[in-house]
């Protein structure tokens, strides 16, 4: 990670906007830079800058909230940090900002702001704060806490990774080296192991429950699949033979019945042809009388035409008279309408000319009136003015008077206080040397404070070193007591296996049993399913039966209720007949009353006339021929009731063969079904020796087969049932007891593991508190030493600071302060009141000066400003005098001439009469034209309607003419005979369908009674007429279904053998790839297994401990290099009982081993220094650390030794490190560091930037 920039705002001493560019070419050709400047002056600022930026917070300060910001410049009311930074992920810029309530000081905090952007998507910043942190750790790869302790090692968190936990370092590393990796390897490593022998006890118990025939029993099943095939072959040649015969006698049935009914709809259509005559004869006459529909349409026709035109010339004559009145009149209104329009114009043009002059008068009034408004107007504006100059001149005197006064109180106050004129130079060296003393008392405080630290630690340390005593002891005793526990747990599982070799066999099993359980619990569902399909099959069945039966009964009934309804029909056509006689013979009335004896008849010819006299015999009357007609209807609808019933029993009947068809087919698969589950019993039965008192299974299978090989709709076995449920119940228990046992079995184990597990870590707690034991006795030693160096220093200091506080107390007597003041410590504060008081007033009488002299000069401009008003006041009013009298002038003479009328108005009403004079003229003349024009029209009108009528009489007498040959030549008597010769539509349609269906019928009839005929013929020419003779219908309907019977058995025991072979061949080739997977897993199993066992574990814990150790070590090698160039006195070596933890080794004291709790400053500095840069050199290509900065500690160092240090930090740039910054005021690494950025604090505390990249704004 490399930061390039840095810009910040208002951040501690700093105030205002700065900017760093690490990037600039003086830092980048020296490398290493020093950040230097006095205490106080704000160097540790630029680290919390950097921090606040990327992470919110500083290293000396929480996060910052909307509840408090430290960090913000005093009396500002805005901060905000921002940093530009690349690593090998990319470039970004990240920046934090917070303000008070309106950017003031002292108003509330708003919440922080944050903002992240990457260069490589310009543009799209990421403002929510938890985003942006997310997205600085991932992109730098460390959290605040890693920040700080490897790449920004801020002032008192230096040494934090010396002296962090082992969980604490094992977060870094893994962060910084990418050693996290191991963790995730381990874990999936134990995971993968764990899933391959998962799967290959999967694929070990699938392969036990595969079953396959012996060779034996296959060769059985072969042989019984062959000899039942010949038997079916034969059965079905059988059955085809006889079917064809049975269909031969029932189409011969068929054929008969159909001849029969051919014959009966034939008579029946003759019948209706018969009734049909009378019907012709009207159509007959209909046609006829259709000839002559043009000739009647057309007398119609003329008649209407001459009927209309008498009655439209009679209403236009009677119009007439009134068009020529309404010409007259319209005539004599247009000259008297002329007239008035002509005076009309005369009056408008008279009163043209005073119009013109009245207009001109009154332009001139409203000229005179505007100027008299605006004139009064200026006055008013001059007079306001006027006013508004007299208040400003009153408002300057009073502010003269005002300005006078203060004058005088301010040099007052300069007079009392003359003696704090000196305050303004005094006022820096005195704060200078107050900051001192506080430094003084703040080291002083320190000191005691730290000892009091060393004694509370040193009692601390000696409660720690009883603590650890007793933990030793207690730890002896919890080794002694798992050991025991071990012992009893061990025993308790060998006691719970019982007599199984090891778990695993304990859990085949538990295992077997569960398969076994669940196939008793599908053979059951089988079983249950096979009982059901039966038992529906043979309700099924009935319903076949009982249907059957019903047709047979409603075909009985059908002749019966057909001769009914023919005699009905006979019955209504003898009575129709008689009906059309009686008409005929009342149509003939007038005829018979001019018969004369011995003289023919005009209709027949005949010369015997018997019914002369009247009609010798009874006819029916329609109510009687109504009901018959309505019983007919009666008969009719129950024959075609009774033959939708028998059709709809023989669609049942059909439908139930279908179903019980579908039903047998439905048997045989669950046969199957049930086949297919029993197959596995035998062989998963097996696991039930090592319980004999457990029923066996072999009878009750025997005795489900036997089931299934009876009728195919056997009675149900409901006990059947219950033995396989009791058998299922029966395993399920066992199962359930099985995995009891196994449960408690592992857990038994896991206990065991448990304890063992814990025996491990209390061996290592022993091992970890007794090493912790002997350190602390020698951390003891060392604290009291540490305690008496600490009582030496702080009794210096507290000389120092007694000898400074003397001198201060001289230097401010001479303003008044003394030993009181400088306890409570108010003595800065006090002194630059005092000094802001003087500087105030000395600024407040050199204003009130100048604004005295500013008042003066506008009272004189104000007074020469209220004289020329009033001068323009004056010459106003003369001008509005003036105006007064014109305007009176002009009124008069405008009165005189037009009063108060208004021209226009005038104007308007003259032209407005003229116009509508004009108007009433121009509609008068338009009427007048009108109605010559009506009059001219009903004229032309009345003779086209006088000759349209003659013609119209003409064509009449033309077409009736033509009508009365049309009637002779048909033989109608009158025009009324031939209108009632024709027939509606509808009832001409009705006698025509009647005709035509009546023909229809008796084709269709005659050409089906020949089919019939032909077809019963050719059916008896064949030779099963004469087998059907020697054989009997229901004979061999009974041999027909017992031989269907044995087919069907012989294709259900084909069907089952067939399955049998094919589900065996499927067996057998499912086991040998079940055998090659397993044989392949065992095989993958074992490679995972033996790898989890170098490297796996549940929490990753093994190989990441070890890839830690090796870190870790190799660390240790890298800060040893580091070491050797600060320091030829110590080496870092790991601890024997903690591979994560460091020891020191002294070269000067023989080698001897020092923990790191116990360093000096100096020595921890140098230790810590030396690990910061194994940590840079040890990321490698995982993270390169390309800016570093190291804040203070370069205090602690002997000449010597700082000289190495330096030369150390210089030679970094040679080995990857881009940029160092040291943070310090020592004087020798001024001397030493030629590129320097330098604070320099002023006299108001606020510092300033300066040195290469710095930049203000």
């Amino acid at each position: 990670m490399r930061i390039e920039k840095l810009r910040f705002c208002n951040i501690n001493s700093l105030r205002g906007t700065w900017s760093l560019d690490l990037e600039d070419p003086a830092l980048l050709d020296s490398g290493l830079f020093l950040i230097t400047g006095p205490t106080g002056s704000g160097k540790s600022t630029l680290l919390d800058a950097i921090c606040l930026a990327l992470y919110g917070q500083t290293p000396r300060l929480a996060k910052i909230s909307q509840s408090s910001n430290e960090v913000m410049t005093r009396h500002t009311g805005s901060c905000f940090s921002e940093v530009v930074y690349s690593t090998d992920k990319g470039r970004y810029r990240v920046r934090w900002a917070q303000i008070r309530a309106y950017k003031k000081a002292g108003r509330k905090l708003q919440p922080p702001e944050c903002e992240f952007e990457d260069y490589a998507t310009p543009g799209k910043a990421e403002t929510r704060v938890s985003t942006v942190r997310s997205l600085v750790e991932e992109t730098t790869g460390m959290n605040f806490e890693q920040f700080t302790r490897s790449m920004l090692l801020a002032q008192g968190q230096f040494a934090k990774f010396l002296q962090a936990s082992s969980g604490d370092r094992t977060t870094i590393l893994e962060q910084i080296t990418g050693t996290e990796i191991y963790s995730r390897i381990s874990k999936s490593t134990f995971e993968r192991a764990k899933a391959e022998n998962e799967i290959y006890a999967t694929l070990k118990s699938r392969l036990e429950g595969i079953q396959i025939l012996t060779g034996e029993e296959r060769e059985e099943r072969k042989a019984q699949l062959e000899e039942t095939k010949r038997a079916l072959s034969g059965t079905e040649k059988e059955l085809l033979e006889k079917g064809r015969l049975l269909s031969w006698m029932t189409t011969k049935e068929t054929l008969e019945t159909s001849l029969a009914r051919a014959r009966e709809e034939l008579a029946r259509a003759g019948e209706m042809d018969r009734q049909c005559a009378r019907e012709r004869d009207l159509l007959a006459l209909d046609a006829k009388a259709a000839t002559l529909d043009a000739p009647l349409f057309a007398v119609s026709k003329n008649e209407a035409s001459v009927h209309r035109l008498a009655n439209e010339l009679a209403r236009h004559e009677g119009t007439l008279p009134d068009l020529e009145k309404k010409a007259l009149e319209a005539s004599e209104k247009v000259g008297a309408l002329k007239e008035t329009a002509d005076r009309a114009e005369e009056a408008f043009n008279k009163a043209l000319p005073t119009l013109a002059r009245v207009r001109e008068l009154d332009a001139s009034l409203a000229t005179v009136q505007d100027q008299q408004k605006q004139r009064e107007k200026e006055r008013e504006e001059i007079r306001k003015r006027g006013t508004d100059l007299g208040k400003k001149d009153e408002e300057l005197h009073k502010k003269q008077e005002a300005c006078l006064v203060t004058l005088a109180r301010v040099a007052e106050e300069l007079k009392n206080t003359a003696h704090d004129a000196s305050l303004a130079g005094d006022i820096r060296a005195i704060d200078q040397s107050l900051d001192a003393l506080k430094a003084q008392a703040k080291a002083l405080s320190d000191e005691q404070n730290a000892l009091s630290k060393l004694g509370k630690e040193r009692a601390k340390r000696e409660k720690e070193l009883a603590r650890l005593e007793t933990m030793v002891t207690r730890a002896q005793g919890e080794r002694e007591r798992l050991a025991a526990e071990r012992e009893k747990a061990n025993a308790d599982l060998l006691a719970c296996l019982a007599g199984a070799k090891d778990l695993q066999e304990l859990r085949e099993t538990e295992r077997g049993l569960g398969k076994l359980a669940l196939a008793l619990a599908r053979v059951g569902e089988s079983l249950g399913e096979y009982l059901a399909s039966t038992k529906a099959l043979r309700e099924t069945r009935d319903e076949l039966q009982s249907s059957e039966a019903r047709e047979k009964e409603l075909s009985a009934h059908l002749p019966q209720k057909s001769a009914s309804r023919e005699q009905a029909e006979a019955y209504v056509q003898a009575l129709e007949k008689n009906l059309r006689l009686k008409a005929a013979i009342q149509s003939l009335e007038q005829h018979r009353a001019g018969l004369k004896k011995g003289e023919p008849c005009p209709c027949c010819g005949a010369l015997e006339h018997p019914w002369a006299s009247g009609v010798g015999m009874d006819f029916v009357d329609d109510r009687e021929l109504a009901g018959a007609r309505a019983k007919l209807e009666k008969e009719t609808g129950e024959e075609q009731k009774l033959l939708q019933d028998i059709r709809a029993a023989g669609d049942l009947s059909a439908r139930l063969e279908a179903d019980v068809q579908k039903g047998l087919e439905n048997v045989d698969r669950r046969k199957k079904a049930l086949a297919e589950q029993l197959a596995p019993i035998p062989g998963l039965a097996k696991v039930l020796a090592e319980f004999p008192d457990f029923p066996s299974l072999e009878d009750l299978c025997a005795q489900t087969k036997a089931l299934t090989q009876k009728d195919p709709a056997p009675e149900p076995n409901p006990e059947l049932a219950d033995m396989w449920d009791a058998a299922r119940k029966n395993m399920e228990r066992l199962a359930r007891d099985a995995a009891a046992t196994v449960r408690k079995a592992e857990e038994l184990e896991k206990a065991l593991q448990k304890t063992e597990k814990e025996q491990e870590k209390s061996a290592i707690a022993l091992a970890k508190v007794t090493g912790e034991r002997d350190s602390a006795r020698v951390a003891q030693d060392g604290l009291v030493s540490q305690e008496a160096e600490q009582k030496t220093r702080a009794e210096n200091l507290r000389e120092e600071f007694r000898s400074a506080w003397e001198g201060m107390i001289k230097t401010l007597d001479p303003y008044g302060l003394g030993r009181n003041d400088l306890e409570n410590g108010t003595v800065s504060q006090t002194l630059h009141k005092r000094l802001a008081l003087r500087q105030n007033l000395e600024q407040s009488q050199k204003t009130g000066e100048e604004e005295r002299a500013g008042i003066e000069k506008n009272m004189a401009t104000l007074a020469t400003s209220i004289a020329e008003n009033e001068k323009h006041l004056k010459g106003i009013d003369e001008g509005l005098d003036a105006l007064k009298s014109q305007h009176a002038a002009l009124d008069g003479d405008r009165k005189e001439l037009f009063g108060d009328k208004d021209p226009g108005a005038e104007e308007k009403r003259l032209r407005d009469a003229v116009t509508r004079a004009k108007k009433a003229l121009e509609s008068a003349i338009s009427n007048e034209t009108q109605a010559q024009t009506d009059l001219v029209s009903a004229r032309t009108k009345g003779k086209a309607l006088a000759e349209e009528a003659k013609r119209a009489q003409k064509e009449l007498e033309k077409s009736l003419a033509s009508l009365a040959e049309g009637l002779a030549a048909q033989g109608f008597a009158s025009r009324e005979a031939l209108i009632a010769a024709r027939l509606d539509e509808k009832r001409a349609r009705l006698a025509r369908e009647a005709v035509e269906k009546a023909r229809d019928t008796l084709t269709r009839a005659t050409a089906s009674f020949g089919d019939c005929e032909r077809a019963l013929a050719e059916h008896m020419q064949g030779d099963e007429a004469r087998l059907a003779a020697e054989t009997q219908k229901e004979g061999l309907e009974e041999s027909l279904a017992q031989l269907s019977q044995e087919r069907n058995t012989l294709q259900q025991t084909i069907g089952v053998i067939s399955e049998q072979l094919e589900h065996d061949a499927r067996e057998r080739a499912r086991r040998e790839n079940e055998l090659r997977a397993l044989e392949n897993q065992r095989s993958i199993a074992c490679q995972w297994q033996d790898l989890s066992s170098l490297i796996g574990s549940a929490d990753g814990a093994k190989f990441r401990r070890f890839a830690q150790s090796v870190t870790f070590a190799r660390l240790v090698a890298c800060a040893n290099t580091e070491m050797k160039s600060l320091t030829d006195r110590y080496l870092l070596t790991t601890d024997p009982q903690n591979a994560l933890e460091f020891n020191v080794i002294d070269t000067y004291q023989g080698n001897e081993q020092r923990s790191i709790r116990n360093l000096s400053g100096g020595e921890t500095f140098l230790v810590s220094l030396a690990l910061a840069l194994g940590l840079a050199h040890l990321s490698g290509g995982r993270m390169r650390i390309e800016t570093m900065f190291l804040d203070e500690g370069f205090g602690t160092l002997d000449p010597e030794t700082l000289d190495g240090a330096i030369n150390t930090l210089a030679a970094l740039r040679g080995r990857g490190t881009g940029l160092i910054g040291i943070i310090s005021h020592v004087e020798a690494l001024q001397e030493r560091v030629d590129t320097q950025i330098v604070l320099s604090r002023g006299a108001d505390g606020v510092s300033t930037l300066s040195g290469p990249g710095c930049g203000k704004g």
